[in-house]
């Protein structure tokens, strides 16, 4: 076993050190303040059963004690702790039975080092760089997820001129949100709009096909319905297409898509009403394969609702992706209550928009991302003063340690 001591001016440079001396694989075994930074021992090849915690210079101060990444030999310092906890219990007192001790798999163990190492590298960090600490914050209170945070701080460059930290970070985030340069459906073709049940696919249908007869006439559109699950649905799109003009085509199942497709050649503008089912439906992944392997050239877009947690909007692009998605449409905007969770989404997975849906007026409430964008980041900044909660110290630390580590 390795043991070396290092002192540092802060948490940071002391972790570089071990880094370039001992490797990724070391482990912490005590921290404390010192008057002129921090001293760290470390150890590589550690075996807890030989290492004898030596008395600090500082005995004040609280030891804490951790792993540089990976984070499995967390499980080596508890398993330390462990048996040192167990010889001075049998040194105070032979013949006292030993009392119980927490073991290396106990996981509250485990959480408990986690947090606190976390915690001093978040705090080591917004001492060291307050201003990235407040836009990492802020943009988090948007309901962006740490990796898309990560991603937006990317662009930052030198935030040290930056006169607040809000119009640099949505600027930012702004940039970072994949768009269609051109109004996909304005140059007509086939366009097949597929999405769970209940996130607006008839209401926007009916809003692309009533934005296009405004510009080029309602006799060069067609509606296509292909869900034959919801109740309804084929009537619902039937009393939009009355409005407008248009006429309605209704096929079983996405199998005879072809044939009715065939017939309406004539049409400059075809829009598919995909059936309306959940995401985790086993026949959607039918559906998206029938799609696939039709004869025509359709373009799928996506459906996603602002409205949903993050994990869903992520679960819905994760499962339709098999489909390749050209471009999504970002639903429900106006019932949102945050549209970090959607945006984080998109980011992710590089999904452009099409098209923003603020309510339901036809075809009013339709608009082109690429011309509203500013005003989407303008609403996400509004929910967030609406709804959204104050974010705390621990909270931070456990979503940015590693970010940390690495400013």
């Amino acid at each position: 076993m390795n043991i070396r001591r290092f002192e540092a001016a802060d948490m940071r440079h002391a972790m570089n050190l071990i880094r370039e001396e001992l490797g990724d694989e070391a482990v912490i075994l005590e921290s404390s303040r010192t008057a002129t930074g921090v001293e760290v021992t470390a150890a590589v090849d550690f075996d807890p059963a030989l290492y004898v915690q030596p008395e600090t210079r500082y005995p004040d101060v609280a030891r804490d004690t951790a792993q540089v990444p990976p984070v499995s030999s967390y499980e080596a310092v508890a398993a330390g702790e462990a048996g040192r906890e167990a010889d001075r219990a049998r040194t105070a007192d032979p013949a006292e039975p030993p009392q119980a001790t927490f073991t290396p798999a106990d996981d509250s163990v485990r959480c408990l080092l986690e947090a606190r190492l976390s915690r001093l590298i978040w705090d080591d960090m917004r001492s060291r760089n307050p201003v990235a600490a407040n836009i990492m914050r802020n943009l988090s209170r948007l309901g962006l997820t740490p990796d898309v945070v990560e991603q937006v701080m990317a662009r930052a460059g030198d935030i040290s001129r930056l006169e607040n930290s809000w119009t640099g970070p949505l600027k930012w985030l702004r940039e970072s949100i994949p768009v269609t340069a051109a109004d996909l459906v304005m140059h007509g073709g086939v366009f097949a709009v597929a999405g769970p049940t209940g996130v607006g696919k008839t209401t926007s249908i009916a809003k692309l096909a009533a934005r296009y007869a405004l510009r080029h006439g309602a006799d060069q559109i067609a509606l296509v319905s292909a869900d034959n699950y919801r109740i309804g649905a084929r009537e619902q799109l039937e009393t939009f297409a009355r409005i407008i003009n248009v006429p309605v085509y209704s096929v079983p199942d996405a199998a005879q898509l072809d044939d009715t497709l065939a017939g309406l050649d004539n049409k400059k503008l075809v829009l598919i009403d995909t059936a309306g089912m959940g995401q985790r439906d086993e026949r959607m992944a039918e559906q998206l394969l029938q799609l696939r392997r039709s004869a025509n050239d359709i373009t799928l877009l996506l459906a996603l609702p602002a409205n949903a947690q993050t994990e869903t909007s992520q679960e819905i692009i994760d499962v339709f992706a098999a489909a390749r998605p050209e471009a999504a449409i970002l639903t429900k905007v106006d019932e949102s209550t945050s549209l970090g969770g959607a945006l984080s989404a998109l980011i992710r997975a590089d999904l452009p928009l099409a098209y923003i849906c603020d309510g339901q007026r036809v075809p009013e409430d339709l608009h082109l991302a690429v011309q509203r964008l500013g005003c989407l980041v303008k609403q996400a900044m509004d929910c967030m003063r609406d709804h959204a909660a104050r974010i705390g110290r621990d909270e931070m630390a456990q979503r940015f340690a590693r970010v940390a580590v690495n400013a």
